[in-house]
């Protein structure tokens, strides 16, 4: 599996001509909480609060982008539209993770001196979209199935 992640203004170091001037990603993390309040013996009435995005936490190799992504987390102010791609064997996207008005918040360096240097990113945002494709017996892209939620309209 292959993660590739598209920003409007950082260019990468992709080998894959179809993702020219993505970034190669190692991997991706983020998630969704929120309060669930119960009273015991009383299940039915549950509250449940608000969902609580994180940013979204990506790993990778130092490359050629990685001085735009500091920069861009130290002193960039503008937000961007930021894409995920994920791919199968091969060129197939079967993931992809949308993110808009999204700003680089953090921003880490971990030197190996082995030549496996890597950095960890965080992005905040304010609407993610995630796109799933089914993929058909003879691997060939089926449907779509989308998911997404907008933090403004908490929607």
């Amino acid at each position: 599996m292959t993660i590739y992640l598209k920003h409007e203004k950082i260019k990468g170091s992709a080998t894959n001509p179809d993702y020219k001037d993505a970034l190669d990603v190692a991997s991706v993390e983020w998630g969704v909480a929120r309060y669930v309040s119960q009273k015991v013996g009383n299940t039915a009435n549950r509250e449940a609060g608000e969902a609580n995005l994180s940013d979204v936490h990506i790993r990778r190799r130092v490359d050629g982008g990685s001085p735009a992504l500091f920069e861009h987390a130290a002193k960039v102010k503008d937000a961007f539209k930021i894409e995920l791609i994920f791919l199968m064997s091969g060129k197939t996207p079967y993931l992809r993770i949308e993110l808009q008005n999204a700003i680089i918040s953090a921003y880490s360096f971990t030197g190996r001196g082995n030549g496996e240097d890597e950095e960890s990113i965080s992005i905040s945002f304010t609407k993610l979209e995630i796109k799933y494709t089914t993929m058909g017996s003879d691997n060939k892209p089926g449907t779509n199935i989308v998911g997404s939620f907008d933090v403004a309209a908490a929607a």
